[in-house]
């Protein structure tokens, strides 16, 4: 113990040497530039950190909705696994770095604190210098979560699980009162970060610590017991901070769910897709350069999203214990159990809903039936809140933590059974982790950012809306337009303006619906669509360019409702011609360009209806989105939620619907995802709310039919009429 401090010196330079080395890219783009350039999925992080962190500084709650992005649809990012958690030190990195340097900045922080608090929890839990160090640099620079570097920013946080774990050791082992409140309220504080984090990651800790509580009471019951009496107040204590915490992400969940804001998957999403196979177990990353022709040979292609290879270390030492079991000490053999028993666990767990051999779920089949397998992964489809997650691999950290774990307590062991030499098998087994965890950092897809053209856009100080091309309106699933369209989304960022379309891990399909229905958008997002292509091995596909079918009065009206004012088109691309014609046809002129873009300007023209008549003679999709359809003189809500848009003028002023029913029910009226009044609805008649402030430009009524019976279906028969909408001005 006198040399503890020597031993952790020498941890934190190995540490230091392995991030700096295998990060180099990473770190010369903090230290020489202040990167506009983004990688496709890390904008995501990007984008609702910094718009979360511009929240923070003019004093609001990041949670809250935006109309940023989906314009004219708002979007709440709670339920987004944004990665909110790293705000607090993110708040003091972007005063002094551009955005993409302070995230990258934060994801080498992330690495380090995942090495750092690996090495303190097994030195605690009794494993050697040597054991710590070797499994803290394993577990920190596993594949699952270097691969992440990608883009997948909020999944580099695996620094949480030897962080819960270290303040439950230290909390148990505490003698004093004061120590025991101590690491409650950490835990409690560290709990809450960690769901503001990654939600995956959350969920695997409250599994991981139902797992021990479990493992214990079964083998251990009476001491348990007696422990949960003396200790229970302690966790209600955490429980209560952890809440406290989570306050303002709970006011944003509140919020989406009130409005609605949830997309739905129909049967398991990508869940068998992206399900684990036992193969994928020892087949090492795609981006190691060691294994590059090893992996080419054996025909494997890019499958990221199931990346659970532990490395050699730990596949050596489990055969080792398997091989070897009768001859290890019960003593070390209880030491490993519970880990080896959680690991297992979550191994499962990656294998998804259903077990998959070469890739097909169904084991045979018996007289036309097909035989498949469940697993416990497939529980989370019937749980509500948790029928979303459609990714089984992303549960592999929980379970390479645990494995991490029992590795360190087998590779002590072996030295000492062995009596090997440590530092010459330290080195030996630090260059196995360096070349067996390598990874290469692969280059961004260049894409030209007009920043020049944002910064022109964000000095014009009129409410207005951007439209660049290509654009996507795009989530984990499913996409419009050209799905590489990030670069809007970058613009936001810098001319602080709302755009059109969008990407989010989780979209709802009324957005898809809406944009797909609108004439001019769902054209351009036709033409531009290149297919579903990855930028770094693929060419896109060519994309038949057919006539634009709709007048100059339909092309103006639409932008004019959505109040598009500013249009950035993309030079030298199969559509751009197209493009620059309905430009033009709408009125738009262009008036600068840069780095491949054209800047295209037009005047806004006034919506002179403010009663717009929601039949098909004067509207289209413009005044309605989502749980609703288009009869003859009136739109019918078919659906238990429907959102309508209307334009309104900046002022207050008397918002009017006309609506009827052939069935009396009671209807809540949200104005821009507000609550404002309820109604029962029968007979025709006009029901108004005074003196409501509406936005100018584009105005949300969202209608919620609270009134139902259990499995009542609505149709347009049955449904609300809506046959106007709209605002009068006081008299």
């Amino acid at each position: 113990m006198k040399n503890w401090w020597k031993e952790a010196l020498i941890f934190l330079v190995i540490l230091s040497v392995f991030t700096l080395s295998l990060n180099w890219k990473f770190v010369r783009e903090i230290m020489t530039s202040p990167s506009e350039l983004f990688s496709s999925d890390g904008i995501i992080t990007e984008y609702i950190v910094e718009t979360g962190y511009q929240k923070i500084i003019r004093g609001e709650n990041p949670y809250l909705s935006t109309n940023h992005v989906f314009y004219p649809f708002t979007v709440n990012y709670s339920l987004n696994d944004p990665g909110m958690g790293i705000l607090p030190y993110y708040v003091l990195l972007r005063p002094i770095m551009s955005i993409h340097q302070a995230i990258l900045t934060i994801l080498l922080i992330h690495l380090f604190l995942a090495g750092i608090f690996m090495y303190l929890l097994l030195m605690n839990i009794g494993v050697s210098f040597f054991g710590s160090s070797i499994m803290a640099l394993s577990f920190t620079y596993t594949p699952f979560v270097t691969e992440r570097l990608m883009g997948h920013y909020t999944y580099v946080t695996s620094f949480v699980f030897p962080l819960m774990a270290l303040l439950v050791v230290r909390f148990v082992r505490a003698k004093r009162i004061t120590q025991k409140l101590i690491y409650a309220v950490l835990f409690g504080l560290a709990l809450g970060w960690t769901l503001q984090l990654n939600f995956y990651y959350f969920l695997m800790l409250l599994l991981g610590l139902g797992l021990a509580v479990g493992w214990y009471l079964f083998t251990q019951s009476k001491q348990m017991w007696s422990w949960i009496l003396m200790n229970g107040k302690y966790v209600l204590i955490a429980g209560v901070i952890s809440t406290i915490s989570l306050v303002p992400w709970l006011i944003g969940v509140r919020e989406s769910l009130l409005v609605g804001n949830r997309e739905v998957i129909e049967g398991f999403g990508r869940a068998i897709n992206y399900s684990v196979e036992l193969k994928q177990f020892l087949i090492p990353s795609e981006n190691n350069p060691t294994y590059y022709s090893f992996r080419k040979i054996l025909g494997v292609g890019r499958e990221w999203e199931k990346t659970v290879y532990p490395g050699l270390i730990l596949l050596a030492t489990v055969a080792y214990f398997i091989l070897r079991n009768k001859k290890i000490p019960f003593k070390v053999k209880r030491q490993i159990k519970p880990f080896l028993c959680g690991a297992s666990i979550f191994a499962v767990f990656t294998l998804g809903p259903f077990l998959k051999i070469g890739g097909s779920i169904e084991l045979a089949r018996l007289e036309g039936v097909s035989i498949v397998l469940p697993l416990p992964f497939l529980l989370f489809h019937y749980i509500p809140g948790l029928e979303s997650m459609m990714v089984p691999g992303r549960f592999a950290p929980a379970y390479l933590f645990f494995l991490s774990i029992a590795g360190a307590y087998l590779v002590d062991y072996i030295m000492q059974v062995n009596k090997l030499n440590k530092w010459k098998m330290m080195i030996v087994l630090l260059a196995v982790v360096g070349l067996d965890q390598s990874y290469r950092l692969p280059a961004p897809v260049e894409q030209p950012v007009p920043v020049s053209l944002y910064r022109e856009i964000g000095v014009d100080n009129r409410n207005s809306v951007v439209l660049e091309i290509p654009f996507a309106v795009r989530d984990g699933l499913k996409y419009l337009g050209f799905v590489h369209a990030i670069s809007p989304m970058q613009g936001v960022l810098i001319h602080d303006k709302p755009i059109l379309g969008g990407y989010f891990a989780r979209v709802n399909d009324e957005i898809f619906e809406y944009y797909k229905g609108l004439k001019v958008l769902g054209y351009i997002l036709a033409i531009t669509d290149r297919g579903n292509y990855d930028p770094l091995y693929e060419m896109p596909k060519d994309v038949k360019i057919y006539p634009y079918p709709y007048t100059a009065e339909e092309t103006k009206r639409e932008l004019d409702f959505l109040r598009v004012r500013h249009i950035l088109i993309k030079t030298g691309e199969s559509y751009t011609e197209a493009a620059q014609k309905i430009v033009r046809l709408s009125g738009g002129e262009i008036v600068s360009s840069q780095d491949g873009y054209e800047h295209y300007v037009r005047e806004l023209n006034q919506v002179k209806e403010k009663m717009i008549s929601l039949g098909t003679e004067h509207n289209d999709y413009l005044s309605g989105a989502g749980g609703s359809v288009v009869g003859t003189k009136y739109r019918t809500v078919v659906m238990p939620e429907a959102k309508l848009f209307f334009t309104g003028n900046g002022r207050s002023g008397n918002l009017v619907l006309e609506m009827s029913s052939t069935k009396k029910r009671m209807v809540e009226i949200y104005l821009n995802d507000h609550y404002v009044r309820s109604a029962w609805v029968m007979e025709r008649e006009e029901y108004s709310i005074p003196n409501v402030s509406m936005k100018e430009g584009v105005n949300t009524i969202m209608l919620k039919i609270k009134t139902l019976e259990k499995d009542e279906n609505l149709d347009e028969e049955s449904g609300i009429r809506i046959y106007t909408i709209g605002e009068r001005s006081p008299d």
